[in-house]
């Protein structure tokens, strides 16, 4: 994961600091790790006191993320298969509609060089 990127920002009338992250979680992941905060205090089952009592114990580290990821992924895998996403089209798709409607003949350049 790499750090992000901070600069500072001295201007006259007020000073600021910057934070520019390097990379962004998918909403998969973000709901994975808002499962993991919940089950982070879930405990689970672990055996019997001599009084016949049920013991718990806390999930560990390595069950809290194989549990949060398998359900975030349930989760999206459902939600695709009823038909709950809407399509958008791709950035090279908008840059071309885009260019066409204001400036016909004009074709977007990608990273390469090369036009799209």
């Amino acid at each position: 994961m790499q750090k992000p990127d901070i600069k500072f920002i001295d201007k006259p009338y007020r000073s600021q600091l910057m934070i520019h992250d390097r990379y962004k979680l998918m909403p998969q992941g973000s709901l994975a790790v808002e499962i993991a905060r919940t089950l982070a205090i879930a405990a689970v089952p672990e055996g019997e006191s001599s009084k016949g009592e049920q013991l718990h114990r806390l999930m560990r580290p390595d069950e809290i993320v194989a549990k949060a990821t398998a359900i975030a992924e349930l989760v999206y895998a459902d939600i695709e298969a009823r038909g709950w996403v809407l399509e958008v089209p791709s950035l090279t798709e908008l840059d071309t509609r885009d260019a066409a409607i204001l400036a016909p003949g004009f074709r977007p350049v990608d990273k390469s060089g090369e036009g799209v």
